[in-house]
């Protein structure tokens, strides 16, 4: 027993012995190489396992920050490393011949890092329910256990700030093209890193509305020019943009029938036979032709002329749209009963986003709360912000684009919102703060039309955009930019934006005034 315990010992005394050496090569690469030269690093001073170590690299730091470049001789001479001695410092630079494996070094402390958090936690966590006044909260230990691990894998080791250069440089690199700019919405952009929201009264499109963000993307073809205008370049992205779809409302399945309605509509050609144009015998005869094309029918059933040829419509998107995209470009998951916490649902994030993947959230107020809402109690509007704050944050760290359809709440609805536009959503308040667009979807009768309400690059705000509408085929399509009706020109000018709110409904009877421009 106790050489076992000698044994372990020595591993962890070499242990501890090896990471203080990485920290001292990487304090003595910061001495060897000049300070525009460093990369930005993830750690900081509480990183190190060593207190002079860590003491050492805030000095150096803190020296940058007042004009110095720092060397052996500003090092060993600052006032604030007189208990650590010039000897010491100088000491650093003899570790290494070059500063070339400054990053390995820092990956190293990290990670050492890293596990003491772990172990603290785990510690923690047996001294919790080994403890005399344990009562079985399991839950409560937990969440401390759970909040002290996520001190590790949360950005407390990033910088806040960035300096000036660091700024220009990024904005002079930026390529405004990239940025997602559906034509349903008439080419309002989405940048990447954002959360946005889709609302609507239930039944007003807003999953209709996702479903076609999905088909526009699926039909966009490279353009096939060798030097492309920045607008071809755009073409050229959402070409291979990818889609992630997370569902609480309908399944997997559902959502790709809807999907191939769409797109059905889409390539059917105006004129023939077999034209999309009776909605209620297309979806009742929808199974029976895939039936014809992917399964076994039995022997009575016959197929006329126009049901083959809709047969072949649907097998030909089918073919040419969701096979190839399926579980790579495309990926849809209906996470009702499956995801406990938004915390899984931003985990499926994390690991299928790429940068500029657009993902698509449906819908926002049957998400399920975020892990650290368990047992608080809180009321529904302050779930709602921390899910929308969880989706910023995971849309920041994957660069991905997240739109979330979400319910207008009862009474915008019965008003017609004649007021705030940025207002009238459920949990009010707490969607707008955080979305960088906001959308609201117009119903009436078979008339659809959307407006923005928000937008923080302020293009397009007020401005509303009519939306042909195929219901049966849960199709979209942009028709044209819409303004109130033009009743005195020179007053309408002047209070352009009153007069919009007070002409748009929602779904209330009265008269649709809208009209295209």
């Amino acid at each position: 027993m106790k050489k076992k315990q000698d044994e372990k010992q020595r591993i962890e005394n070499q242990r501890r012995e090896d990471i203080n050496e990485f920290e001292q090569c990487l304090l003595g690469s910061l001495l060897l190489k000049a300070p525009e030269g460093i990369p930005q690093l993830k750690i900081q001073s509480h990183c190190f396992s060593n207190p002079h170590n860590g003491l050492i690299f805030q000095t150096y730091f803190k020296q940058v920050k007042n004009g110095i470049k720092p060397d052996i001789l500003t090092m060993a001479t600052d006032p604030d490393l007189r208990e650590v001695g010039a000897a010491y410092v100088s000491s650093l630079t003899n570790k290494i011949p070059s500063a070339a494996n400054l990053e390995f070094y820092e990956g190293e402390i990290l990670k050492a890092w890293q596990t003491r958090i772990a172990n603290k936690a785990t510690e923690r966590f047996k001294e919790r329910i080994e403890a005399t006044d344990y009562q079985g909260d399991i839950e409560n230990v937990l969440r401390e256990f759970i909040s002290i691990l996520s001190g590790a894998l949360s950005e407390k080791n990033a910088d806040f700030f960035i300096t000036f250069d660091q700024y220009i440089d990024r904005q002079a690199k930026k390529e405004y093209w990239r940025e997602y700019t559906p034509k349903l919405f008439g080419s309002l952009s989405f940048p990447d890193g954002t959360i946005s929201a889709i609302g609507a009264a239930p039944g007003g499109g807003k999953s209709a509305a996702l479903i076609n963000l999905c088909r526009e993307l699926l039909t966009t073809v490279p353009t096939g020019n060798p030097s492309p205008k920045e607008s071809e370049k755009a073409q050229n992205i959402d070409a291979q943009r990818k889609i992630l779809y997370i569902s609480t409302e309908m399944s997997t399945e559902d959502l790709t029938d809807r999907l191939i309605h769409s797109l059905a509509w889409h390539e059917a050609k105006e004129g023939q036979s077999f034209n999309l144009e009776s909605v209620k015998r297309t979806n009742q005869d929808y199974w029976k032709l895939l039936k014809y094309k992917y399964g076994t029918p039995p022997d009575y059933w016959e197929f006329s002329q126009d049901e083959q040829q809709r047969a072949s419509l649907y097998q030909s998107v089918i073919e040419k749209y969701i096979r190839p995209a399926w579980g790579d470009r495309l990926k849809i998951a209906y996470v009702l009963g499956k995801a406990k916490y938004f915390d899984d649902i931003c985990n499926i994030i994390l690991n299928n986003a790429d940068p500029g993947t657009l993902v698509l959230l449906d819908y926002l107020q049957q998400m399920p709360i975020c892990a650290a809402d368990v047992g608080q109690g809180n009321p529904r509007y302050l779930e709602i912000r921390h899910i929308m704050d969880m989706g910023k944050i995971t849309a920041e760290k994957t660069e991905s684009v997240i739109i979330a359809a979400a319910q207008l709440g009862r009474e915008d609805r019965k008003a017609g919102n004649k007021g705030d536009d940025t207002q009238g959503w459920r949990e009010s308040g707490d969607i707008e703060q955080t979305a960088w667009n906001l959308i609201k979807m117009i119903r009436e009768n078979e008339k659809l039309s959307c407006r923005i309400t928000k937008a923080r690059s302020s293009a397009g705000v007020g401005t509303g955009h009519s939306l042909k509408w195929i219901p049966g085929y849960q199709y979209m399509a942009y028709s044209g930019k819409l303004t109130a009706p033009d009743k005195d020109a020179s007053k309408k000018k002047a209070n352009n934006t009153e007069t919009m709110e007070q002409e748009e409904t929602e779904g209330t009877g009265s008269d649709f005034n809208w009209s295209t421009v």
